[in-house]
């Protein structure tokens, strides 16, 4: 980010024409111009934007860009409880996929978010037996993570899971273990 805020408002509305017709990309861009203004605390247009566009797909790439926002609106104090128990019913269909590091820290979010202390935990134990079983799908293809995915992943939602039950020293001291690698 340069801190152009402004010019990149006017640049995504100026070409909405052309990004709106994508379909992967345009809850993504969405995101990118709520982003815009959460970084000029314009609050209430990040939310009407997350309620009007955001809030509306299935997709775990969408999942991911709300749970985001919904984080960083969070962190700046803004009351996002009620959207959280929505996102989490969405995003339920992904909670045991484990496909990347990056969709489970964000699911790590939404369920932390939505205040599901036993989905969190479920989802921290299914990370550990996923990964000390392995998973083998239909197809034979082995779909267990490899030891620097699966420290990264263990440590990185655990510290996630810490924050939101405010431990935060032992939150940072998983996210500086993860910083190591």
């Amino acid at each position: 980010m340069q801190g152009r805020y402004n010019e990149g408002i006017h640049f995504l509305k100026d070409t909405k024409k052309h990004w709106i017709q994508g379909e992967w990309l345009v809850i993504h861009t969405y995101w990118h111009l709520a982003l815009f203004y959460l970084r000029m605390r314009e609050y209430d247009k990040v939310l009407k934007l997350y309620d009007s566009c955001l809030d509306s797909s299935e997709l775990a790439l969408d999942v991911v860009d709300c749970a985001s926002l919904l984080w960083r609106l969070k962190l700046h104090g803004v009351d996002v409880e009620h959207r959280w128990e929505n996102l989490r019913k969405t995003a339920e269909q992904f909670f045991e996929t484990h496909v990347t590091t990056f969709n489970d820290a964000h699911f790590m979010m939404v369920l932390c978010g939505s205040g599901d202390k036993s989905g969190q935990n479920a989802f921290l134990k299914r990370l550990q037996e996923r990964d000390t079983n392995g998973i083998i799908d239909a197809n034979g293809v082995n779909l267990t993570r490899t030891p620097f995915n699966i420290a990264i992943t263990n440590k990185l939602c655990e510290a996630i899971h810490m924050f939101s039950n405010l431990q935060y020293a032992e939150s940072l001291d998983l996210l500086m273990q993860v910083k190591q690698f």
